[in-house]
């Protein structure tokens, strides 16, 4: 059974302003992420060449399957001076065991329609640096694609 899209820009509001105790993972309308997005993307980072180079590898697919751009919340630094990025996130998941590849692959691919996770008041998820393998706690979650936002 396909996950209900939701559409309601006040309730994913709602759960912004007033987090879950967990983390909160669902699909919505394109209209909502944008919606969502244009709210919370201020000062991201957009990914570079090499970056989008990496992750379509890290992925098994072509780049020019990603939906991007890929923009990643100015927070986004490791103790090495690296700035993460979605490859730095997507090898963390792989790694953790939170996502498959394929998954991952399908959303950020906008095979799988749109998604946003909202950060529950729990969420302690570090990203490992692909550089230098830190893994890092951030206060917050900001970093999104065409078909996937985490805020």
């Amino acid at each position: 059974m396909a996950a209900a899209i939701v559409v309601d820009h006040q309730a994913v509001l709602g759960l912004l302003d007033n987090r879950p105790t967990k983390t909160k993972t669902m699909r919505v309308s394109p209209e909502t992420l944008q919606f969502v997005q244009a709210k919370f993307n201020k000062g991201f980072r957009e990914m570079t060449a090499n970056e989008l180079d990496a992750l379509a590898a890290a992925l098994g697919v072509d780049a020019k399957e990603l939906r991007g751009p890929f923009l990643m919340g100015p927070e986004y630094v490791c103790g090495c001076g690296r700035q993460l990025s979605f490859v730095d996130v997507v090898g963390t998941a792989k790694k953790t065991g939170h996502h498959s590849n394929t998954i991952l692959a399908d959303i950020l691919c906008g095979r799988a329609g749109f998604w946003l996770t909202v950060a529950g008041s729990d969420d302690s998820r570090a990203v490992e640096c692909t550089a230098c393998h830190t893994a890092t706690s951030f206060g917050s979650h900001n970093y999104s694609s065409r078909t996937y936002a985490y805020a």
